[in-house]
């Protein structure tokens, strides 16, 4: 992590939360948090939320909270969040060009 330009964490959201998946991996920022010598401050991330239910603010506060207590916390730097609502699969998301589009002009801004 500390030699990398970009953190991306992506999680499908599923009953008002992100994976048990996601959630082992983001407990391990506690190592790193504790660790005296980190270099992850200021670290550049992007959040990539999926989720079923359409209103893609249905879980707004669950999402600010999270980087609010987690990412934040951590003293990284959260430059974008994409939420992708109502997708059930591979197929619903081909056919959500906004979400796409949001998606691709994230990855044009890395540099």
């Amino acid at each position: 992590m500390e030699d990398a330009d970009y953190i991306i964490i992506g999680s499908p959201i599923y009953f008002g939360e992100v994976t048990a998946q996601t959630k082992l991996f983001t407990d391990r920022f506690y190592s790193i948090y504790n660790n005296k010598n980190r270099n992850v401050d200021g670290k550049k991330v992007i959040l990539i939320y999926t989720q079923g239910n359409p209103d893609a603010k249905v879980y707004e506060e669950y999402t600010k909270n999270q980087k609010a207590f987690l990412y934040d916390f951590m003293n990284f730097d959260v430059v974008n969040t994409l939420i992708a609502a109502g997708i059930h699969s591979k197929e619903d998301l081909n056919q959500k060009n906004e979400i796409l589009k949001e998606a691709e002009n994230i990855a044009m801004r890395i540099t």
